[in-house]
């Protein structure tokens, strides 16, 4: 196939004066010959190399292949065009970018996200739920990231003034003061003094919650919902406290939705990522939040040691980074290095549209709203009615 794709790419440029002269055995060539030349030498000029842009399209639709990996590239392409369907269909039509439209709304909650808020239940074709819960997983990922995150930058918020340096025990007893607090209340609408205050605010009472609650959660908890994760990443926190409240409130909710039974999909990404460190490795410190003698210092405590310190410590080390740390720590002491704000990681919504565009599948106008042209929408429901 790949011999096959570059003949047609020969074809189309057979008629350019850098081939049809022979200048590729020259050193130089002229600013007009380089101009013709460059019309056909770039994805732009795909819609008129119709042999070449078949070709691409049945690779990356995955065409009489049957790889798992293979299957996930089509599925993940052909869902992508039918959100962007789902929105039209819905009277809206969403940007190039609009990652979280295009991702976390309908995959992870499986909603259209609309202006001010609203929202709206979108059907997914259901022989993609394989497809859809590895998106949902990446989605998770994303979530427990955040909270990750937004408590290593607390942390730093908290050593700014710190220029001795503070212990792990001091900067969680620090971090969960009355600020924090207040933000948890403000956050969930009730006093949530003791993690076990806030799992019970989401039904959960035991660990390992039944998987008929962790569903109960997951529709109860959607996008409109204020303890969502959604509404929870809306909150915009002022301090360290603030943020420590909204990295607690992530991991309460996660572990509310998924700490039940394994899925399959969770037990497939288990066995891949190993010791790395994913929801499994994050969901076993949160078992000990049922403890109703447990403060919110006392939580965190191992969280921020294994989880923060540790990890930032070894991947650092890892990657030979230690010029460009964030923390170190010295004689039972953190010490801060620099700043650090949480970042989420590209989902490659926007490469996949780039690709679906040049593809002539999708259709970009002037203010980047996408539309699936009639070509698109022909291919698509050759595999996804």
């Amino acid at each position: 196939m790949g011999q096959e794709l570059a003949q047609a790419f020969q074809t189309s440029i057979d008629d350019t004066p850098y081939i049809r002269k022979n200048l590729y055995l020259d050193s130089s060539l002229s600013w007009k010959d380089f101009l013709k030349t460059a019309t056909k030498f770039n994805l732009d000029y795909l819609p008129n190399a119709v042999v070449e842009r078949d070709l691409l399209t049945k690779l990356f639709l995955s065409e009489g292949l049957k790889s798992d990996r293979a299957l996930m590239r089509r599925s993940s392409l052909g869902l992508l065009m039918s959100v962007i369907n789902a929105y039209k269909k819905a009277g809206l039509t969403v940007g190039y970018r609009d990652r979280w439209e295009l991702v976390y709304a309908p995959y992870y909650y499986g909603q259209l996200q609309f202006p001010k808020g609203k929202c709206r239940r979108v059907d997914l074709p259901p022989e993609e739920k394989t497809c859809i819960e590895f998106w949902k997983y990446f989605c998770l990922h994303q979530f427990v990231t955040q909270a990750l995150e937004n408590l290593l930058a607390a942390v730093l918020d908290i050593l700014s003034g710190e220029l001795s340096g503070m212990t792990n025990r001091d900067i969680c007893v620090r971090l969960t003061s009355d600020v924090f607090l207040k933000k948890l209340k403000e956050i969930h609408g009730a006093s949530c003094r003791r993690p076990c205050d806030l799992l019970r605010r989401f039904g959960v009472i035991t660990p390992s919650p039944s998987l008929s609650i962790c569903h109960h959660n997951q529709q109860q908890f959607d996008l409109s919902h204020r303890s969502s994760e959604s509404r929870v990443l809306d909150q915009e926190p002022n301090n360290a406290y603030e943020r420590t409240a909204v990295a607690v409130s992530l991991l309460a909710i996660l572990y509310a939705k998924w700490g039940g039974p394994a899925t399959e999909v969770a037990r497939y990404v288990s066995s891949k990522a190993g010791v790395e460190l994913h929801f499994t490795t994050v969901q076993a410190y949160l078992e000990s939040w049922f403890d109703n003698g447990k403060s919110w210092s006392d939580a965190i405590e191992p969280i921020l040691s294994s989880l923060i310190l540790d990890q930032h410590d070894r991947i650092m080390y890892e990657k030979g980074k230690l010029e460009s740390c964030w923390l170190h720590r010295m004689e039972g002491k953190v010490f801060k290095d620099q700043d650090y704000f949480p970042t989420y990681r590209s989902p490659r919504a926007d490469n996949s549209v780039s690709i679906l565009t040049d593809l002539g599948l999708l259709a970009k106008k002037s203010d980047n709203l996408l539309l699936v042209t009639a070509r698109g929408n022909s291919i698509l429901g050759k595999f996804m009615p």
